[in-house]
Formats: structure tokens, sequence, C-alpha cells
């Protein structure tokens, strides 16, 4: 019996006879909403604070990807589909560290590669979407700060010895979550050099009890980062010769 072959394709690919619809991603969103929460091409921008609804934002850009891929998949029966990555820009002071998990969740299960890349300050809860990355950039004049969790209170009212049990739990939960998600992000080499230096789980508890930005060599040393970001054109060719396939399945 013999095998039909499926055509390894991807979406530079203007020789695909089995449809002529072409896979603009940059068609299948509406403009509006908030103005920092943006795309353009395979790159998507988050510049703003982490509140649930920018990150609710940022979960519908990738969903519309993500099911924009699919739905070409399934219109293409020989044809294997081969995205680009797409290129998550964060610029943020940081916010609901709620929300900087469901973002987290949500870039760690996209069907679509994601590769983070930090661009002036990546500050507390933007750090938690900064390491679900498949690969993270950083710019090189940027910083990264990663910090444990404060409590404001309003002072509107007076809190139980229970309420402040309860809410003491909570911010021990969730420090011990944002741990464990850099210390399981982190690097053991950069560019083919093993990195002596790297974080460790004692070291990133001891470092969240202060505010200390850290500039690029740092986050390189540290194992946070994959490499330098430069811009959109050099990635783009980068990307383009990693998708380029010989072989059939």
């Amino acid at each position: 019996m013999k095998m039909r072959k499926r055509k390894i394709v991807n979406e530079d690919d203007e020789s695909n006879d089995e449809s002529n619809e072409q896979f603009d991603l940059t068609q299948i969103l509406k403009k509006g909403g908030n103005q920092n929460v943006f795309h353009k091409n395979n790159h998507i921008y988050f510049r703003c604070d982490v509140t649930i609804k920018t990150v609710h934002e940022l979960c519908d850009i990738i969903d519309e990807y993500n099911l924009e891929h699919d739905r070409m998949c399934a219109n293409s029966s020989t044809a294997y589909i081969i995205p680009k990555p797409l290129y998550l820009h964060i610029t943020t002071n940081g916010g609901d560290v709620i929300a900087s998990f469901l973002a987290y969740d949500y870039i760690k299960n996209s069907k679509i590669p994601i590769y983070t890349v930090g661009e002036g300050n990546v500050i507390s809860a933007g750090s938690v979407i900064y390491m679900a990355g498949i690969k993270r950039y950083l710019t090189k004049s940027s910083y990264i700060l990663i910090h444990q969790i404060r409590k404001v209170t309003s002072g509107s009212h007076c809190e139980t010895l229970r309420e402040v049990h309860d809410e003491t739990e909570n911010c021990v939960e969730h420090t011990n979550k944002i741990i464990n998600i850099i210390v399981s992000g982190i690097r053991t080499e950069y560019e083919g050099k093993k990195l002596s230096s790297r974080l460790t789980k004692d070291k990133v508890q001891k470092f969240m009890l202060h505010d200390i930005y850290w500039n690029f060599d740092t986050c390189k040393n540290y194992g946070l980062i994959d490499g330098e970001y430069t811009n959109y054109s050099d990635r783009d060719k980068i990307d383009r010769n990693y998708l380029m396939f010989d072989k059939y399945v």
C-alpha cells in the first residue's frame, strides 16, 4: 500500500497549491480595545500593567492566532503548516499576580510557540509572564525585577486575625509558585557556554526580599534569557531559516 506524502510548508511559502488563501494573521483581529495590548504580524505587544482586563485581551489575541492556525491546517489535506513563532513583547510595571498566572498558562499551552521579549522594564508579575516563553529574549538596555508579593490594605475595615492568617498563607502559596516558575525556567548555558552563576531556588528566595533591577548581563549570567533581541527584521530572517524543511512526512 502506498503512503500519501504530506508536504511541510511554512507561512512564507507562496507556492502552496492546496489553497490560494494566505495565512494573513494581520487581518483576523479587529482594531480597538486597549491600545497598549496589540499585535502586528507575528508580534504581540503588552505595554501596560498586569490586570485581569489586560491579560484577558492578551489571551484573546493568542486564541485568535491559534484558531486561525487550526483552521488553515484543517483546510489543507496534504500540507502540514508550520507557523512562525509569536513574539510577545513585554513592558510592564507589574500588577495582579493571579492575572500573571493566567497569562503564564495561556502562553505555555499555545499550539503556536510563543517567544517572550523583555523591553524597557519587566517587573514583578510581568516577570512571571516573561518566564512562560519557550525562548526568552531581552533588549540590551532592559531590566527585569523579581520581588516578593506585597499586600496593600485600604484601611476601610479592620482585619481579623483569621483574615490576616489566611492572607499570609495565600501570599506564601503565590510566592512559592513564582519561585517554582522562575527556577523551572532557568537555562544551564548561554550560546553553548555553561553558566556557573545561574539562579537556584535559594538564590531566588533571597533576591525576592529586595528590589534590585537585573540588567542584561545579570539576566544572562543567571540563566533567565536565551539571547539579545535586536529588531524585527533580524528575527524574521532567523525564523525563516529555522522553518525551512526539505523532508516529507
